[in-house]
C-alpha cells in the first residue's frame, strides 16, 4: 500500500492522459454530482420525513457519499494491478481537483490521501448508494447512477491506452456488484408514504458515514464533509429458525405469489411450481387427517440459460415454501464456486458448512453449479465441497431447501457425474428463452419500473433489434440481462444528449428516443 501511494505522489512525466479521456471524466463527475444533488434537494424539499436528521447534515452527507463514490470507483479500478501509470496519476489528480477542488501538491494532501487509500478498499459500494437504496423515491436513479460509475470505471481502465486482466476482472466484479444492489432494492417493496413517518422508517445517514478526507485537513475545499467513523458491513441474514405467525406466513405467500405471477413469459415454470404448491397443500391436508404423506424432496434443478430469471424464482419459491409452513424463514442465500470451496486443503468442508448454515430454513441457491465438480473428476477441493453438500442436505431436509442453476448439458453431466446428486434432484425446472415480444415487455416493464417513456418508434426499434438477437442467439443467450444492458446502455446515451440541454424539461429527462438504443 505504502509503495502504491508513494508512487501515485511522484511526479509524472507530464500530462499523458488523452483529451477525450480527460473530457469523459470531467464529464462523468459533473454527472455524479448533479446526480447526488439533486437527490439531496428532493429529500430536503419534498422529502423531509426520509432524512432522520437536520436538512444540513443531511446535504454535508450526500457531498461525502458523491465523493465516496468517485474514489471508490478510482481506487478500485486503478489499483487492481498495484501500480499508478503517468495517465493515471494524472486521472487521479483531475478526480481530486474536480472532486474537492484541490490540487496534488501540499504534504497534508498527502497524509489525507494516504487515509483515503487505506479506507477505500473497506468502504462498501451498499452504503456509498444507500440514500437511492433505501428511499423509494430515488430507486428510479439507480440505473442511471449504476451507468455513470460502470462509464467512469471504464474510462478510468483506458487511461493507460490499454486495459489489463486485473482491471478487467474488476470491471467485471463492480458490475455484477451494482447489478445485484439494483436488483435487491427492486424487490424491496416499500410504501411510498406522502405524510410523517415512523422514525425508524427514516434514513439516517450518521451511523454509517465515512470520512473520506478529513475537512482540517484540505482547508479549501468546495464543501467540507463531516463523518462519524468507518462504513458497517450490513448484516447477514441468520440461518436461525424462526416461529412466524400465521399471519405473517399468509402474508409472506400471497407476497410469493403476486411475483410469480407478475413475471414476464415462464408459464411452464409458473405451471410447474403452483403444481407443486398444490401437491404440498393436500400433503398438509393429509397430515391433519392422520393419513400417511408422500414422501418428497424439494431441492430442485434449474436449468436454462442466463437471464431467464432462474434467480428471482428461487426466492420466490422460499417465500412460498416458507408460507406454507415448510421453512422457517424463506430466505434464500445465493452461493457459487467461490462461496463453497476453498484454495487450501482442509478449507473446503468448514467453508460449505458455513455457507449450509446461513442459508437454514430457507433456499441455498448455487448458480453455476457444474462449476463445482470437473470433467475429469480431479477437483479434489469441490468433490468435498459435493461430499458436504450431500450429507447437509440429508440431515438438514427439514429446514432446507437446495436449488442448483446453470445451462441444461452441463448440469445433466453434474448430476449424472455422482449418484448422491442424482437421487436428491428429482425435480428439475427447465427455464426457456425470452422470444423477442417478452424481451420487448421486460424492457418496457425497467421503463415504467424507473419512470421512463418510450416513442412508438423507440419500441418498433427495440422489436426489429430483438428480433435479431433472438434469431442469432446460441446457448450463451443473456436473455433478460441482455435487455437490461440495452436498458442501462440507452439510459448513458439519454444522459449523454440531455446534459448540456439549456433547458431540462420532464420529457426531456423521461422519454428514450430511439437513437438512445443500441445494439451492436
Amino acid at each position: 500500500m505504502i509503495d502504491w501511494l508513494q508512487n501515485l505522489l511522484e511526479e509524472t512525466s507530464g500530462d499523458t492522459l488523452d483529451p477525450k479521456l480527460r473530457s469523459a471524466i470531467r464529464h462523468l463527475i459533473d454527472q455524479c454530482e448533479v446526480l447526488f444533488d439533486s437527490a439531496a434537494a428532493k429529500c430536503i424539499n419534498e422529502l423531509p420525513h426520509r432524512l432522520g436528521q437536520d436538512p444540513a447534515s443531511f446535504r454535508e452527507k450526500m457531498i461525502d457519499l458523491y465523493r465516496g463514490v468517485l474514489i471508490k470507483t478510482f481506487i478500485t479500478i486503478a489499483w487492481a494491478d498495484r501500480h499508478w501509470s503517468d495517465p493515471e496519476k494524472v486521472a487521479a489528480q483531475l478526480v481530486l481537483k474536480r472532486a474537492w477542488n484541490v490540487e496534488l501538491c501540499s504534504e497534508n494532501l498527502k497524509k489525507s490521501l494516504a487515509h483515503v487509500a487505506a479506507k477505500a478498499d473497506s468502504l462498501k459500494w451498499q452504503e456509498l448508494l444507500r440514500p437511492f437504496l433505501d428511499i423509494p423515491e430515488l430507486r428510479d436513479q439507480l440505473p442511471l447512477l449504476n451507468a455513470i460509475i460502470i462509464r467512469l470505471a471504464n474510462v478510468i481502465a483506458k487511461a493507460d491506452r490499454q486495459v489489463n486482466a486485473q482491471e478487467l476482472i474488476q470491471l467485471s466484479e463492480l458490475d455484477k456488484t451494482l447489478r445485484h444492489l439494483m436488483d435487491s432494492a427492486n424487490t424491496i417493496i416499500t410504501p411510498v408514504s406522502q405524510g410523517p413517518i415512523q422514525q425508524s422508517q427514516a434514513l439516517n445517514l450518521d451511523e454509517p458515514m465515512i470520512e473520506l478526507i478529513h475537512s482540517t485537513t484540505i482547508a479549501d475545499s468546495k464543501t467540507r464533509a463531516s463523518g462519524s467513523g468507518a462504513a458497517k458491513e450490513p448484516q447477514k441474514q441468520s440461518g436461525t429458525s424462526t416461529n412466524l405467525t400465521q399471519e405473517e406466513r399468509n402474508k409472506l405467500f400471497e407476497e410469493g405469489m403476486a411475483e410469480l405471477e407478475s413475471l414476464i413469459g415462464l408459464d411452464s415454470i409458473k405451471q410447474d411450481i403452483k403444481q407443486l404448491i398444490n401437491f404440498l397443500k393436500m400433503q398438509a391436508a393429509r397430515s391433519k387427517m392422520n393419513l400417511p404423506a408422500t414422501a418428497i424432496t424439494l431441492h430442485t434443478l434449474f436449468t436454462g440459460n442466463p437471464g431467464t430469471g432462474k434467480t428471482t424464482v428461487a426466492r420466490i419459491v422460499g417465500k412460498l415454501i416458507s408460507g406454507l409452513g415448510i421453512l422457517g424463514q424463506g430466505h434464500t442465500v445465493e452461493a457459487d464456486r467461490s462461496a463453497l470451496v476453498a484454495q487450501y486443503a482442509g478449507q473446503t468442508s468448514p467453508k460449505t458448512h458455513a455457507c449450509v448454515d446461513k442459508a437454514l430454513d430457507g433456499v441455498l441457491f448455487i448458480d453455476e453449479a457444474y462449476s463445482l465438480v470437473s470433467e475429469k473428476s480431479d477437483d479434489a477441493f469441490g468433490t468435498e465441497a459435493v461430499q458436504a453438500l450431500l450429507k447437509r442436505m440429508e440431515d438438514d431436509r427439514s429446514r432446507l431447501v437446495v436449488v442448483m442453476a446453470g445451462y441444461p448439458g452441463p448440469m445433466d453431466q453434474l448430476i449424472r457425474s455422482n449418484p448422491g446428486l442424482s437421487s436428491r434432484f428429482q425435480r428439475t425446472f427447465t427455464f426457456p428463452d425470452y422470444s423477442p415480444e417478452e424481451l420487448l415487455k421486460i424492457f418496457r416493464g425497467l421503463c415504467k419500473q424507473n419512470h421512463y417513456k418510450v416513442t412508438k418508434e423507440t419500441l418498433e426499434k427495440l422489436y426489429r433489434g430483438f428480433q435479431q438477437l433472438s434469431n442469432g442467439k446460441d446457448e450463451h443467450f443473456g436473455n433478460g440481462r441482455v435487455v437490461r444492458n440495452i436498458f442501462e446502455k440507452a439510459l448513458q446515451r439519454m444522459a449523454t444528449r440531455v446534459v448540456d440541454s439549456p433547458r431540462m424539461t420532464e420529457d426531456l429527462l423521461t422519454v428514450l428516443q430511439p437513437d438512445d438504443i443500441q445494439f451492436a
